[in-house]
């Protein structure tokens, strides 16, 4: 799956440098997570794209590449392409006998049960208000794609914090701690072992 979004994303920036008159080719570099904060299995991905293509040196030259910068997508190229993404996973899924159209649920209490395994339940609260709409981020069926995140060319502390984000691992060692009463009571007033 990881390929197929690379592919689309790097087809959408030749198309768009060959709207401002240049070619090269993409390049990215992309960490697998497994799992969200809460350690719910999740798996996705962050991928850390440079805004522009490389374009190759001339034949015979011993310049290095050259980097042509484009503008950031607007909000309805990033759904663009997520549409474009979602269509190709799920093509694939289907050839390779992974996707079953019957496995969603078909009633409301089997997609309670559902979603009560991955501990979200679809009711709304009064004091919930639906996510504000953030510029350059795209939700559909079950897919997503943020490209909000920007870091400036110089910036090298930022993108060495992107690059700590992205190859994180589940669990960060230090926020863990050890208790003196470890039969402290959970929510609920329930004791463990």
């Amino acid at each position: 799956m990881l390929n197929v979004f690379v592919r689309a994303l790097f087809g959408y920036l030749r198309r768009r440098g060959r709207q401002f008159g240049f070619a090269g080719q993409g390049a990215a570099c992309s960490f697998v997570q497994h799992f969200r904060s809460s350690l719910q299995r999740n798996t996705h991905f962050h991928v850390l794209v440079p805004e522009g293509l490389f374009a190759a040196p001339s034949p015979g030259t011993e310049q290095r590449a050259t980097f042509l910068p484009l503008p950031p997508p607007d909000d309805e190229e990033v759904e663009l392409l997520l549409r474009s993404v979602a269509r190709r996973v799920v093509r694939l899924l289907k050839r390779l006998g992974r996707f079953d159209e019957d496995a969603f649920p078909e009633d409301a209490l089997q997609a309670l049960q559902a979603a009560s395994i991955q501990r979200r339940l679809p009711f709304p609260r009064d004091d919930e208000r639906p996510p504000p709409h953030k510029g350059r981020c795209a939700f559909l069926e079950g897919f997503s794609l943020h490209a909000n995140t920007h870091t400036h060319v110089n910036d090298r502390h930022n993108l060495a914090r992107l690059c700590r984000y992205g190859a994180r691992g589940p669990l960060c060692v230090e926020r863990l701690s050890w208790r003196d009463d470890p039969r402290r009571p959970m929510a609920g007033g329930t004791r463990a072992g």
